[in-house]
């Protein structure tokens, strides 16, 4: 094992990864996020609405506006819902399943992980980049990002290169002005691509980035700073840049605000995100806080180096590159804890600069933790690891109990993965090597590889949407239903029944069945189904009903009942033959 961990990490004076290093990351960066991609039902709500928008851009061939059935969805750019569409078409387009939708999000996050490595690796040696990248590679909060339809493991990978050319660019030389096709045409390129996939939230975090990196190598006078290397804007070379900013950003830009009259840029720019600063967003507040006190979770197993990351930072704060990695996290880390809307994915960015720091001080562990204070620190940051893994290790099979299940076979070896995680990351707090690293990252691949890919999707009550369709399935009679729904009006119906789907209440679900006798399917919710049947027998009619299934609608917090009805003179019928 240690000659193979010597051969995977190589040595420190090498600036590359050896091959089999290259092999090694890839292999445990994709046991890690694949499992589940295809096999874990979709989520609700954002997952649901990006990858039904995607779905209606290939059914109407419109590729400029973007809706959710009838309504417009401008809370974010094109961009992402044009790789949906990219990574959809070869299972089917508009019927493919949610896991091809999620394909985006798996190549940005392991793009993200290559990336950091490959830097870590070029400028602070092998052993530190292949560290940094399997840091980040088994992160919790990116194995859930990878696997969800959305923009922000793509995010990820756009930061990562815009900050990596930010970074090669800001350490070279005053007066090494360098051309343009390189690193400032990488930048540019990264920065407009982030811009069409979420907007300027990249272009946030390297100004100030930039700021503070000018600002802590600049020469001080009292409060005033002096030498400042604005040469840099130069080696940047600004005006080229924007036309390649503008180049990719404008078209799509200016053809959606003319479409809409200007709507896309008011809900956007005045909703979307300058309302999430203001006040918090659909529920997601938090204090101020909040980002570091998830640290233990969104970053396990290797939150137990966080310490460690803090103390080389501080202690090498004046060396130029960890002083770029200090400027990286810190300014946008603090303006993310002052948003006022907060969600665990949004310091995203920041992440592939702190797993560099993490793995520098993992490189240097034994001096930084030469202090009882500082080993007190690193111990008690341990403890809550370990904390955090148990509960992880029961989380699905404790879920699936509450919900009132049978806790299954898939589960029960979840927790089984998750103790041989644990049994591993005791063996890195003690040794904290690479070989006990490799090992702490191929056992909580394990436990991603069952909890993900088998015991989460097998918690059928957590999936109505999905078990909905997968029922509607074993009805025959129409070679298509005219679907309603009452008190349950999930994204993810949508996504599983059609665009077409109708999202009512009890009143709205009745009118619609007596409107579309012959194949009119209603999913009433036990809480709609009193003003449902009032409703129909308002009309002298009795609904027949033909399926029951029980779930748990995440979203809002409450087990449910969800019925399917059928006018008295539907043609649908359960298939009894199979």
């Amino acid at each position: 094992m240690n000659r193979f961990a010597n051969d995977v990490f190589g040595a420190s004076h090498e600036r590359k990864l050896p091959t089999r290093g290259w092999w090694v990351l890839i292999i445990i960066a994709l046991l890690a996020m694949v499992p589940g991609q295809f096999s874990i039902p979709t989520m609700d709500r954002d997952e649901a609405r990006y990858s039904q928008a995607a779905n209606q851009m290939m059914e109407s061939g419109d590729y400029i506006d973007i809706r959710f059935q009838e309504g417009p969805r401008y809370v974010k750019p094109v961009g992402f819902y044009w790789m949906q569409v990219v990574t959809s078409l070869p299972f089917g387009g508009d019927e493919a399943p949610i896991g091809a939708h999620r394909l985006p999000s798996l190549i940005g996050a392991v793009l993200a992980v290559l990336a950091t490595a490959w830097i870590g690796a070029r400028l602070f040696g092998a052993p530190v980049g292949m560290s940094a990248g399997l840091i980040l590679a088994v992160g919790l909060a990116l194995q859930v990002e990878a696997r969800t339809a959305k923009t922000d493991a793509v995010l990820l990978a756009c930061a990562t290169f815009a900050q990596i050319a930010l970074m090669m660019i800001a350490l070279k030389s005053k007066g090494d002005k360098g051309k343009f096709w390189g690193w400032p045409a990488a930048f540019w390129i990264a920065s407009g691509m982030a811009i069409l996939v979420k907007g300027p939230i990249v272009t946030t975090v390297t100004l100030l980035t930039l700021i503070t990196f000018l600002l802590m190598r600049a020469q001080w006078k009292g409060f005033k700073p002096t030498q400042i290397d604005w040469d840099i804007f130069k080696r940047l070379h600004v005006l080229p840049g924007l036309l390649v900013l503008v180049a990719i950003d404008a078209p799509w830009l200016i053809a959606i605000n003319i479409m809409t009259e200007g709507g896309f840029f008011m809900e956007s720019v005045g909703h979307a995100m300058l309302g999430k600063v203001a006040e918090s967003d659909d529920s997601h507040g938090g204090p101020f806080g909040f980002h570091t006190l998830l640290l233990p979770i969104t970053w396990w197993p290797f939150a137990v180096l966080i310490p460690l990351a803090v103390f080389y930072g501080w202690r090498e704060r004046r060396d130029p590159t960890v002083a770029f990695l200090i400027a990286w996290i810190l300014p946008s880390w603090i303006m993310f804890e002052f948003v006022q809307t907060k969600l665990p994915h949004y310091v995203m960015p920041v992440f592939p600069a702190l797993a560099l720091l993490a793995a520098l001080g993992l490189s240097d562990a034994k001096s930084l933790l030469s202090s009882w204070k500082q080993g007190l620190v690193f111990g008690l940051y341990a403890l809550m690891t370990l904390v955090v893994g148990a509960l992880l290790a029961i989380f699905i099979a404790y879920g699936e109990h509450s919900l009132g299940e049978t806790v299954g076979m898939p589960a029960k070896l979840a927790v089984l993965a998750g103790v041989i995680a644990i049994i591993t990351l005791i063996a890195f707090i003690w040794k904290r090597d690479t070989k006990t690293l490799l090992a702490l990252a191929l056992g909580t691949c394990g436990f991603y590889t069952i909890a993900f890919g088998a015991a989460l999707p097998s918690v059928e009550r957590m999936w109505p949407s999905y078990h909905a369709a997968q029922m509607a399935k074993t009805f025959i009679g129409c070679e298509a239903f005219d679907v309603t729904t009452a008190g349950y009006r999930e994204p993810s119906l949508v996504f599983h029944f059609g665009t077409d789907t109708h999202l009512s209440t009890g009143e709205g679900a009745a009118a619609y069945l007596a409107q579309h006798p012959a194949c009119g399917l209603a999913l009433v919710e036990d809480k709609d189904e009193v003003s449902f049947f009032i409703s129909m027998a308002a009309q002298g009619l009795l609904p027949q009903a033909i399926g029951q299934l029980h779930g748990f609608n995440a979203p809002k917090g409450r087990e449910m009942v969800l019925t399917f009805y059928t006018h008295p003179q539907s043609q649908i019928r359960v298939d009894t033959d199979n």
